[in-house]
């Protein structure tokens, strides 16, 4: 791993579930694992020369909202939803632990409070609810944030923030200083960074917030849901001219709207579709528009679905679309599923976890890891 990837925190994608805790992520810190020829050029300048100059001590705004993906994304396609879901209740299902040890020598630790604060992070949620939303907001809009509630100086309780509420505030010194949360707009509240827990799909393009799969997907989503918003109208009401009437003479207003009407009442609703229209006024019919065959309708929504499983790393098979699906593949699914996608998903919420839980705790040689031997599809892992 490179020293840039070190700076930013980034792990390595072949990291295996029981990888010792990476460093904490302060500058000084970060000094002390660098190669002494970098380590000098960073002690001869800020880090903020290393990093985005332009948006030290400022929010990081996005472009992308939670609201309008859940709204646009989550709730009207059906794709999109079914994967988000079995991704949540993936992750959600496998149960975390305390281990204590080092290196490969890893013990569990029983009754550790650890424990305790992640599998019942609130008095309203269990770690199910923490780790399913957590997930929605990964796929949703990249990042998942958690505030830590302390009593005593000590962690007593995580609280999920809607990442649409947040933003971080980078930092030439420590990398982020603070986030600041916003109500109705406005500024509410400063969280020091140390009481956050911050987990984000990787982008590129900004250190500091994460990009979301569903805007990745958004295009084939966008596309699905129109074309699915089309055939519902088509459905209801022909919302969609295929041809016009046309009238050789010119016709009143009166006599407009009762044609109008007479073909609403003949051609609205799914009971009426594709009957023969009559009208009268000596009228002639000229098609303007394709039929859905010609526009190869069912096949451009089968492409729109594979798209959208790929951008959450789903297999068709996993969400109910059983087309060529026999015992065997979507067997090998599920495992492709587990193995390259969920996995993947629990290490970096882990990563994250140890390095911002784990201190406050004041132990050392001591990490919370996650269990997935007790899921079927992993079994094949432990042989």
């Amino acid at each position: 791993m490179s020293w840039f990837s070190r700076i930013f925190g980034q792990r390595s994608a072949k990291q295996l579930p029981n990888s010792p805790i990476p460093p904490q992520g302060t500058a000084n810190n970060l000094l002390a694992v660098l190669p002494s020829s970098y380590a000098a050029q960073l002690k001869s300048s800020s880090l903020s020369e290393t990093i985005a100059t332009s948006k030290i001590g400022k929010p990081v705004w996005s472009d992308w909202n939670v609201s309008s993906a859940i709204k646009d994304g989550y709730k009207s396609s059906t794709w999109a939803f079914a994967c988000i879901y079995r991704l949540a209740k993936a992750v959600a299902s496998v149960p975390w632990i305390v281990e204590r040890g080092s290196d490969q020598n890893w013990l569990p630790v029983d009754g550790h409070p650890l424990a305790d604060l992640v599998n019942n992070p609130n008095r309203f949620w269990s770690r199910q609810d923490l780790l399913e939303r957590m997930v929605i907001f990964l796929c949703l809009s990249g990042n998942a944030v958690v505030t830590k509630l302390r009593v005593r100086g000590v962690p007593a309780e995580l609280w999920l923030l809607s990442p649409d509420a947040v933003k971080p505030i980078p930092d030439e010194k420590v990398f982020i200083k603070e986030y600041q949360v916003y109500k109705e707009g406005k500024l509410y509240r400063k969280m020091p960074a140390e009481d956050v827990v911050h987990v984000q799909f990787t982008n590129p393009a900004d250190p500091y917030w994460g990009m979301a799969p569903l805007q990745a997907a958004g295009k084939a989503v966008d596309t699905d849901v129109e074309a699915a918003n089309w055939n519902k109208s088509a459905l209801q009401n022909r919302a969609v001219a295929d041809g016009a009437f046309v009238f050789k003479n010119i016709i009143s207003q009166d006599q407009f709207d009762n044609a109008r009407q007479m073909i609403r009442d003949q051609h609205g609703g799914a009971s009426n579709a594709r009957l023969p229209w009559i009208v009268g006024s000596d009228a002639s019919w000229h098609q303007m528009s394709m039929s859905p065959v010609d526009m190869d309708y069912l096949d451009s929504r089968k492409f729109n679905r594979e798209e959208i499983c790929s951008a959450f790393g789903v297999p068709p098979a996993l969400i109910g679309i059983m087309d060529n699906a026999t015992l065997a593949n979507v067997e090998t699914s599920r495992q492709i599923f587990w193995e390259d996608t969920v996995i993947p998903l629990l290490t970096d919420i882990r990563d994250a976890f140890n390095r911002a839980l784990v201190p406050e705790f004041g132990e050392t040689g001591l990490r919370l890891n996650f269990d997935i031997k007790h899921i079927p599809a992993n079994h094949a892992l432990f042989k």
